[in-house]
């Protein structure tokens, strides 16, 4: 590589910075916000990646993000937090079929994407 970091693109950045951790085969990975930053052509990307590395590898992802559609087709689990403390926590599909919470039910339905329409069988890919 004859670049220099700050040269890099974000899409770029977050990709290299992404495989150097992944160089480490680590069994844990936090993640916040890994797509914010993102186009959503390198979003998909990279949610595929993370879903092809937790399958092949069994990483533990521990997403950390505001986007419901990226959390729910990446986690097999999700906690949904309010001021800091956590409001409602279940499989993936229950909180998205059945929200018991005001907050969770006001976030999926706000959720735009028709993507999120088909979660929690575990065979959606990101598109």
């Amino acid at each position: 590589m004859t670049r220099y970091p700050h040269e890099l693109s974000g899409g770029l950045a977050q990709r290299v910075l992404l495989a150097s951790v992944l160089a480490t085969e680590p069994d844990v990975l936090v993640a916040d916000e890994p797509t914010s930053a993102l186009d959503v052509t390198t979003q998909a990307k990279v949610m595929r990646l993370f879903r092809r590395i937790i399958e092949e590898q069994g990483l533990t992802l521990v997403l950390i993000t505001h986007d419901l559609v990226a959390a729910t087709l990446l986690a097999d689990r999700v906690a949904v937090i309010l001021d800091g403390a956590i409001v409602e926590e279940s499989e993936t599909a229950t909180i998205i079929q059945s929200p018991t919470h005001t907050y969770t039910r006001a976030l999926v339905a706000a959720a735009t994407s028709t993507e999120i329409l088909t979660l929690g069988d575990g065979t959606h890919e990101p598109s």
